[in-house]
């Protein structure tokens, strides 16, 4: 079994450190799996096993007939090539049809806006009938049947997140709370401005935001709200970290106030190191949490119940919740599951 996993590049992601998890997990295994970046290498490169095979196209033109045959060249070796995004897949597919590739392509769809919008084109509908679909939620597997009946594969892998036992520590004599979240719009990071202006502040409270600019406009307009609110002395925002799960000891409590998501990944980084959260409920981990520790997820915006929530649970037992948590995830989400869920997936794809 040749496994090769595809994406743009391995900045800093949801989707991106499932693909590190992944192909660390197959290659520790015994899988022969490497991976390639279409643009570039990106920081969590750095995290994939120096065993691992990495190419990188390097494309800078679109549509670069030769960055095309690069990606053939190396893709014509394996077995399945497992592509991770929407529009990589697009410009997979694009190469297997210009260069009649032949290997089983499986299309893992990690989209987070599957709330918000639904649709897509026409041709994404061609393509995806062409691949073998995993979807990293329920919700993404059922939209996947409804716009058609012929796909010719449907899987549900729900996504883990490996334990980091490497702690990094700051001094800190501020209570501080955590949100790892990049900029999009999607996240709503508006709103946990708000809360914090409105309500936070006053208990001498201070954020940290972490998290890449994806979108540069949404960035700015965070800013200038933190600016608006007189509040730039309490919210730091960090953009360089590609190991939230080092920091995360340094905090009490963490935040998520997405809109629409299908994981979200960061809470399952939250329960494996026993930080307690509040989070909106979105996305397949949330529901499945919100059976458990009902406290921690909150099925609206209302500004009051969020902040008497947090204050709430701040003043909890916080040790005995943290011991619930850990066992929670350890329980629900082990490697050795997820490990052989996604081998069953590429032993029926190559039987297909």
């Amino acid at each position: 079994m040749k496994i090769l996993q595809v994406i743009d590049t391995l900045d800093v992601g949801g989707a991106e450190r499932v693909l590190v998890d992944l192909s660390n997990l197959l290659y520790e295994n015994g899988v022969d799996v490497a991976v390639c970046t279409i643009l570039n290498r990106g920081k969590m490169a750095d995290k994939l096993n120096n065993g691992i095979e990495h190419y990188n196209i390097g494309r800078d033109i679109k549509y670069s007939l030769l960055k095309m045959y690069q990606f053939y060249k190396i893709a014509k070796e394996f077995q399945i090539v497992h592509v991770h995004m929407r529009y990589n897949l697009k410009y997979v597919w694009l190469i297997k049809k210009l260069f009649l590739l032949k290997n089983k392509i499986v299309f893992h769809d990690h989209y987070g806006n599957i709330k918000i919008e639904r649709k897509v084109t026409l041709l994404m509908k061609i393509i995806i009938l062409d691949t073998f679909y995993v979807g990293v939620s329920h919700e993404l597997c059922t939209w996947a049947k409804k716009f058609s009946k012929d796909i010719k594969h449907i899987y549900h892998l729900p996504n883990i997140i490996r334990k980091n036992i490497t702690y990094n520590n700051f001094e800190s004599k501020r209570e501080r709370i955590l949100i790892i979240s990049n900029f999009k719009r999607q996240k709503n990071i508006e709103f946990a401005v708000e809360l914090f202006a409105t309500y936070l502040k006053n208990d001498e409270m201070y954020f940290d935001i972490y998290g890449q600019s994806v979108d540069q406009g949404y960035l700015e307009e965070i800013k200038s709200k933190i600016d608006s609110k007189n509040i730039n002395d309490s919210i730091n925002i960090i953009h360089n970290c590609s190991d939230t799960q080092a920091i995360l000891k340094n905090y009490r409590f963490a935040i998520h106030t997405a809109k629409s998501e299908s994981g979200p990944l960061v809470l399952l980084e939250y329960m494996s190191q026993g930080i307690p959260f509040l989070a909106y409920r979105t996305g397949e981990v949330a529901e499945k949490i919100a059976g458990h520790f009902p406290d921690f997820i909150r099925s609206d915006f209302n500004i009051d119940k969020w902040a008497n929530q947090i204050k709430k649970l701040m003043n909890s037992d916080l040790k005995q919740i943290e011991t619930k948590m850990i066992s929670y995830f350890e329980t629900n989400y082990s490697e050795k599951k997820y490990y052989s869920k996604c081998i069953s997936i590429y032993q029926n794809v190559l039987i297909s």
